[in-house]
């Protein structure tokens, strides 16, 4: 599922891979591999990409978010 939904947030959000990449601090070829389920992100970057595209930890390693609506999944202040 994050493969799935990193692309399908990022593609969503307009964000292009290098931009995103910088803002991680990562390579974009890392991203790529992300994106392509090639290899998986620790748990640091999983918060980052959360807080990034406003959504919890949990829904970006086990939903389908291409098909929930976003609003649903969004980070809440709790």
């Amino acid at each position: 599922m994050i493969a799935q939904n990193l692309k399908y947030l990022r593609k969503r959000n307009k964000i292009s891979q290098q931009k995103l990449a910088d803002h991680l601090g990562i390579a974009r070829s890392t991203l790529g591999d992300y994106e392509r389920g090639k290899t998986e992100p620790n748990i640091e970057m999983l918060l980052n990409m959360s807080k990034y595209f406003d959504v919890t930890v949990d829904a970006l390693i086990n939903s389908n978010i291409s098909h929930r609506d976003l609003e649903i999944i969004r980070n809440k202040d709790m």
